[in-house]
């Protein structure tokens, strides 16, 4: 919730604020990589560029002889190692480059100064206003922030009546909710 953002330091021992607050921040990094994982038409694209044009360096080398022919070692060895070299360094470039975006994203985050929370406005309003600054922040809060439109749930799981209470049976009276809660609630004793 963005209205607690500035008091979440104050309510840490002074002793370990900073490493708590790097850790809070690597979580939310963490969950955000989990959330948003790498496009998979970006993932191919890069792997086939290979960080320099690997694809172009395959073709290169295989076209070696005057001629136009190729020695089968050289077109064993570019079939073999070119993937595997080119592959691995792009996918572990892509993956930094995304935690390192959403490093800076919550960074932005933290730093900002929120005078637009002090009139209690909803902290959904202020998450829907900041998809343009910080989308993908922005959705990973709203995702967390959104709750059925409907009590049920919640009831269900924070309230003995939720157990009482299931799709078979949604028309209990209060009464016999009541009379149904404390049963169970004193079953050990019955």
């Amino acid at each position: 919730d963005p209205r607690y953002k500035d008091n979440v330091p104050s309510l840490i021992h002074s002793l370990e604020r900073d490493r708590k607050m790097r850790e809070y921040k690597r979580t939310l990094v963490d969950a955000m990589l989990l959330a948003f994982p790498s496009d998979s038409g970006a993932t191919v694209e890069a792997q086939g560029r290979g960080g320099g044009g690997g694809g172009r360096q395959r073709n290169q080398g295989t076209a070696s002889t005057s001629e136009g022919r190729v020695s089968m070692a050289e077109m064993w060895k570019s079939f073999v190692s070119t993937p595997q070299q080119t592959a691995a360094p792009a996918a572990q470039m892509e993956r930094l480059i995304r935690r390192q975006h959403f490093t800076n994203m919550v960074e932005q985050y933290v730093c900002t100064r929120l005078h637009v929370m002090n009139d209690g406005s909803a902290p959904f309003n202020f998450w829907v206003s900041k998809l343009g600054t910080w989308p993908e922040l922005a959705l990973y809060a709203l995702d967390v922030l959104a709750c059925p439109a409907a009590s049920v749930l919640s009831e269900r799981v924070f309230s003995t009546a939720g157990g009482v209470i299931t799709d078979k049976r949604s028309r209990l009276s209060k009464d016999n909710v009541d009379k149904l809660t404390f049963i169970k609630m004193n079953q050990a004793w019955i």
